[in-house]
């Protein structure tokens, strides 16, 4: 069943994938900085201290809109990077110099590893989400791996193009189902707190 599954997160990431790639960049634009919008104006979002986004590369959602406005509104961001294998996170200020990573997205230079028990409210990238919650990523497991170690109270939040959404995601045990997404169509209310499978 493992195996069957796995053909069709492959199916799913490759379809998803395309979708994403097909869409005009000033398209893509205009949309992420509608969802940069919506994210700001969520409850969660203001009322947190501590806000985990992932910086966007490739043809993902952009966050550069939202990390700056983040910036200028929190004074810093926690941002995402890979150690040893194992997704962790650092505090960034604004002017904090980045660096290319050696496996997509920027990086900040100066890290300091911090407890994702801080962490409040997470911006999470994807291939592609459900309405369910369900999400698929590029298929190495750094968030969800990286979901399961932040409070329960944190809210995550998807962050993905509406041509991102499939009617169902397939999903394994170990796969975290999000709170609530966010894309250029409006703001989903998905679950009341972090699920497996």
């Amino acid at each position: 069943m493992k195996t069957e599954t796995n053909q069709q997160k492959q199916l799913f990431r490759k379809m998803l994938a395309e979708r994403r790639r097909s869409i005009p960049p000033q398209e893509k634009l205009r949309k992420a900085n509608v969802m940069t919008e919506t994210v700001l104006t969520l409850s969660e979002v203001q009322a947190a201290e501590e806000i985990m986004v992932y910086a966007s590369f490739g043809h993902e959602a952009s966050t550069e809109a939202l990390i700056a406005a983040l910036l200028r509104s929190h004074g810093s961001v926690l941002l995402p990077y890979i150690q040893d294998g194992k997704m962790e996170i650092t505090r960034v200020l604004r002017d904090d110099p980045m660096v290319e990573s050696n496996y997509g997205p920027q990086e900040p230079l100066n890290k300091e590893a911090l407890d994702p028990a801080v962490v409040e409210v997470v911006i999470v990238p994807g291939l592609g989400f459900d309405p369910q919650g369900r999400r698929i990523g590029y298929g190495r497991g750094f968030y969800d791996r990286f979901l399961a170690r932040v409070p329960p109270h944190a809210v995550a939040i998807g962050f993905g193009f509406a041509e991102q959404l499939a009617e169902r995601i397939p999903t394994e045990d170990h796969d975290i189902t999000l709170h609530a997404l966010v894309t250029d169509e409006g703001f989903f209310r998905i679950a009341p707190q972090l699920q497996r499978g």
